[in-house]
């Protein structure tokens, strides 16, 4: 019997904040799944990059140089393996399996509307580019279009003054506030690892305009397959839509992956919507922009084949590293 590889899960979150992933976890090793918990503390970094690179290490000081990187995150454990994966990349790295479970990335306009940059003190530049790149295509927006945004949202806050707060301290969540500060203000850049996004509808339709990838294909540079799964995103780790989830990842099989060969030569067809556009960044915090050929796939019940007709999100390979 062929044993599957060792699964890398990353987490950015103690065990008492979430205990529900934890027991994913657990409910994954019952399963024969040789799962390594990685959990690296935010304290002290200056930089997300920083943190993710701790990351990578703790997961070297597990890992065989011959053994093939599996990776699984879930939440904020998905967006800091953004980073993690960039990182690997950098190293000559090629993850063999990545899967990511209910991960979102939030547009400009709804972080701006929603106050997120005030409650997690993004720097003003990343702020000020993050305006600019809603000038730009794909979105387009008019000058006088994002300007009232900024207005409305100036004349939102003063007026919640006294109720949340200076910059929404009271709005701030204690037990993630360090990690959200560390996330928000970093720039990401796009990886050309595929990936597997297991995504609910519930979280597509909060937190997205209809993108299935909840607005994380745009990073997605190396392709991404999107599976629907039950439940919402609090608990779609948790039972009964654990068992389904689990059942058909495939980060815990022995192959993985598809050979890229496969999702090079699926159907592609040009993007035409502007909430799936891409939107990378170098390190340094120089946007850039690239336009994508890409497919997002269709939304299979988790029961089906992922491989029976679903079209997969890939993009070509256009160098957005400054």
């Amino acid at each position: 019997m062929t044993i599957a590889p060792v699964l890398y899960s990353i987490r950015m979150w103690t065990e008492q904040i979430n205990p529900a992933y934890i027991t994913f976890v657990e409910e994954m090793r019952d399963t024969g799944v040789d799962v390594v918990d990685i959990y690296v503390p935010p304290t002290g970094f200056r930089t997300f990059a920083e943190w993710a690179i701790a990351v990578v290490e703790a997961i070297d000081s597990h890992r065989h140089d011959d053994e093939p990187l599996h990776l699984m995150g879930y939440c904020l454990g998905g967006v800091i393996m953004l980073v993690v994966i960039a990182e690997f990349e950098r190293r000559a790295i090629s993850p063999a399996c990545v899967s990511m479970i209910d991960v979102r990335m939030y547009r400009q306009d709804f972080r701006l509307r929603r106050g997120f940059d005030s409650v997690y003190q993004t720097p003003w530049p990343v702020r000020l580019r993050g305006l600019l790149i809603r000038l730009t295509p794909p979105d387009r927006e008019s000058f006088g279009s994002v300007a009232s945004s900024v207005l409305r949202r100036s004349i939102r806050s003063v007026r919640e003054l006294p109720k949340r707060g200076w910059r929404s301290h009271k709005r701030r969540i204690a037990a993630v506030h360090e990690e959200q500060v560390l996330a928000f203000a970093w720039e990401y850049d796009a990886i050309s690892t595929p990936v597997y996004l297991y995504n609910t509808q519930a979280a597509i339709d909060l937190y997205t305009q209809n993108d299935p990838s909840l607005n994380i294909g745009a990073y997605l540079q190396g392709g991404f397959v999107v599976r629907m799964i039950e439940g919402t995103h609090e608990n779609c780790i948790a039972p009964p839509h654990s068992a389904a989830l689990i059942e058909t990842h495939h980060c815990r099989t022995p192959s993985g992956f598809y050979p890229r060969s496969d999702l090079s030569s699926v159907v592609r067809e040009q993007l035409q919507s502007a909430r799936v556009a891409p939107r990378f960044h170098s390190p340094i915090g120089a946007p850039a922009r690239a336009w994508f050929t890409a497919s997002v796939a269709d939304l299979l019940p988790i029961g089906r084949l992922v491989d029976a007709g679903v079209r997969h999100g890939v993009a070509p390979s256009p160098n957005n590293r400054a």
